[in-house]
Formats: structure tokens, C-alpha cells, sequence
């Protein structure tokens, strides 16, 4: 499975992402790690690049079996 979504480039977006992250993901003690991974690679995103200067960032989620990954995409150097 795989989900994909877009952020605007704000700081309060980074619990959407934290919710929204945790939504999809059953419950079990890895469904926090995998959510706080993703908010601090969107703080990342919204902090240094230039997402965080009117941008956007995406957030992907792929799971598969017993491996999920991470990947934000971001607006690149401002």
C-alpha cells in the first residue's frame, strides 16, 4: 500500500502530517516511531528549504509487509 499526500510549507501543519501518518498505520508500538520520523523529516523540510517560505512538502507512506518507509519530498534549496 502506498499514500501520498501534500502539506502546505507551515509549521502547524506538521501535526496533520503526525495524525495523518497514524491514521494509516494499524496499532502497534512502531505506528509512533514511524509517525515521528515522518514530522521531523517535515520540520526538516519546512525549516531548511523552500518549502517552508510559501512551499509545500510531500509526505509518502509505503507499506509493505513488514516494512514501511518513510520519504518526504520538499521544495529544495530556497
Amino acid at each position: 500500500m502506498r499514500w501520498r499526500r501534500v502539506f502546505p510549507g507551515e509549521e502547524c501543519q506538521l501535526r496533520a502530517v503526525r495524525r495523518w501518518v497514524a491514521s494509516l498505520l494499524p496499532e502497534c508500538p512502531a505506528r509512533d516511531d514511524v509517525a515521528c520520523v515522518a514530522t521531523e523529516l517535515g520540520a526538516n523540510a519546512v525549516a531548511h528549504t523552500a518549502s517552508g517560505w510559501g512551499g509545500s512538502f510531500a509526505v509518502e507512506i509505503s507499506w509493505h509487509q513488514q516494512r514501511v518507509r518513510v520519504a518526504v519530498t520538499d521544495g529544495g534549496a530556497s
